[in-house]
């Protein structure tokens, strides 16, 4: 399971997560403290209760459902989903021309950050009236995402070591996917209007060096 689509996004997460990483100093640096600890607060407190409310087949299914929503995005065919014990797997078929899409979604219940949407949903409603509860609610939602990513992650997972070039593979691109979505977060929660602008002048830069990287390239 690959493909070019799939390695080309893992270049670009690898390209991305440096930025990302600069700019989540910076904002940390840059922001209220009391709003760095509210969000981290809520980050922790939604790891906890992820781990400790969603055991079993509950965490099991949460898993198998990550696989089904993004292949349905992907516009395959749902054939089901079964559990045994710990354990589950789900089934469904595609075409020749969303097979590229299939590495993406083996990989889904490690990124697909589905809590850290209704994350984002509920701090825009909360905020206007709590800034911060609105930080908390956003950093307990995505630290619950976070929990489900990783928890899964080993070496007996197929979704992982079936993937063209096995295990560890699949481990970097857990890695950078959480990584640019953990920081993105971040900085749009926390940094509000100032960190998206930081975002976006960051991106224009790296534009203009890629630019200028091409035409040294291509242009002796």
């Amino acid at each position: 399971i690959g493909g070019a689509s799939f390695f080309f996004s893992y270049l670009v997460l690898l390209g991305l997560v440096p930025m990302h990483i600069g700019l989540l100093y910076a904002v940390i640096v840059e922001a209220p403290l009391a709003s760095v600890a509210l969000f981290f607060i809520g980050l922790i407190l939604g790891w906890w209760a992820a781990y400790t409310f969603f055991r079993g087949q509950t965490s099991v299914l949460i898993h198998e459902y990550k696989h089904a929503i993004l292949s349905t995005l992907m516009g395959n065919r749902w054939k089901g989903i079964s559990l045994k014990g710990m354990s589950g797997t789900f089934r469904y078929s595609y075409t020749k021309e969303t097979a590229r899409y299939n590495a993406f979604i083996s990989l889904a219940p490690y990124f697909l950050p589905i809590f850290t949407f209704t994350g984002i949903i509920l701090f825009l409603l909360i905020s206007y009236r709590s800034p911060e509860g609105a930080l908390v609610v956003a950093g307990l939602l995505h630290g619950a995402d976070l929990y489900f990513h990783l928890k899964d992650v080993s070496p007996i997972q197929t979704d992982l070591t079936d993937l063209v070039g096995g295990y560890w593979v699949g481990v970097g691109y857990i890695a950078s996917a959480n990584i640019f979505v953990s920081t993105l977060f971040f900085v749009w929660a926390v940094g509000g209007s100032e960190g998206l602008s930081l975002y976006a002048d960051s991106l224009w830069k790296m534009g203009e060096y890629l630019v200028a990287l091409v035409r040294a390239v291509v242009i002796p």
